[in-house]
């Protein structure tokens, strides 16, 4: 079966990057080869851009995986600090040594595909972009480059509109461009949404999560 996504191998500048967001020895952990270990999102724009990202998304296959990635960590004395959970996904978020926050995310469903299938489910084109520790390559949307480079954020359709609504205000701010049929596209997407439900409007109010304020909490 052909991929939509492009291979490209990392180069050690990725690495060095990491390390330098990190922590070497952290880093070090995280990229240790492991099968259904993955490094999505704003660390990999972040590298491309030469920017610091805001966090660090490690995405893994299944419980097994997390709980060799939890006990890695623990190794090095890191310590929980939140813990965050929907109906899709649940993150426990670390503290690297350097500051930078460091969140383990596991589908709470079964995972299909690896690390395409979990870049299939991300809402915008500079989102779908992700580093295999395994095969050391990053898998990147066709035109993730060019829309990154021209910042311009294009909608590829979300679970939860309401919540890429609000992410896509967040990319505003950093200046990225939001056309009128991208919006329009969200805002249909969220129509779909029956608000009179009580159960289905909490999960949504979940999947929101600006900035972590309604869903994380301190862990015991």
């Amino acid at each position: 079966m052909n991929s939509m996504f492009e291979i490209r191998r990392a180069p050690l500048s990725w690495h060095n990057y990491l390390a330098r967001v990190l922590g070497t020895e952290v880093a070090e952990k995280i990229s240790a080869r492991a099968p259904g270990v993955y490094v999505c999102g704003g660390a990999i724009r972040g590298y491309f851009l030469g920017e610091q990202p805001s966090d660090v998304d490690v995405f893994v296959h299944d419980e097994f995986v997390a709980a060799g990635v939890h006990a890695a960590l623990s190794e090095l004395g890191l310590s929980q600090v939140f813990e965050t959970e929907t109906d899709v996904w649940r993150t426990v978020t670390y503290r690297a040594p350097t500051g930078t926050p460091l969140q383990v995310i596991m589908s709470k469903r079964p995972l299909l595909g690896g690390l395409e299938g979990i870049l299939e489910a991300f809402d915008f084109t500079i989102c779908q972009a992700g580093y295999d520790c395994v095969t050391e390559s990053f898998r990147l949307h066709p035109d993730f480059f060019e829309h990154l480079a021209c910042k311009n954020l294009v909608y590829t359709g979300s679970e939860f509109s309401l919540s890429s609504l609000r992410r896509a205000f967040k990319f505003q701010r950093r200046g990225f461009l939001l056309c009128d049929e991208m919006l329009i596209q969200i805002v249909r997407d969220a129509a779909r949404i029956n608000f009179d439900d009580p159960a289905e409007m909490a999960r949504h109010v979940a999947g929101m999560d600006p900035d972590g304020a309604r869903r994380i909490r301190p862990i015991d």
